[in-house]
């Protein structure tokens, strides 16, 4: 029961991570719902390098939490594949925004 609860966390964490980013790098600037300061990830870095950024370190920390998860919770087979499909949908959803972000970059420099 205490290990289906923390996976239940996980999934819930997984939910926020995407409201995080979602708030954080909008499609139209870094302000989120709140209108609060964007945040940095470095000095002198152009916002689009800054949303990729915080993009590859959501997807790290997805990774890192589905590999802990896969180590600790196998038997829980049913919830534990729940949990790694959404992972892999967050995943899917970042590395998009990346790519949509370097295209849109490359075109304007060009």
């Amino acid at each position: 029961p205490q290990r289906e609860a923390l996976l239940t966390q996980l999934l819930a964490q997984l939910d926020s991570l995407r409201d995080e980013f979602e708030n954080s790098s909008g499609q139209f600037g870094f302000s989120g719902a709140s209108g609060r300061d964007k945040q940095t990830t470095g000095k002198n870095l152009p916002e689009i390098v800054e949303k990729m950024v915080l993009a590859k370190q959501l997807q790290e920390k997805v990774e890192e939490m589905v590999t802990s998860a896969d180590s600790l919770m196998a038997d829980l087979a049913q919830q534990l594949e729940r949990f790694k499909s959404k992972a892999t949908e967050l995943r899917v959803h970042l590395d998009d925004c990346q790519k949509t972000w370097f295209a849109d970059w490359v075109e304007d420099k060009e």
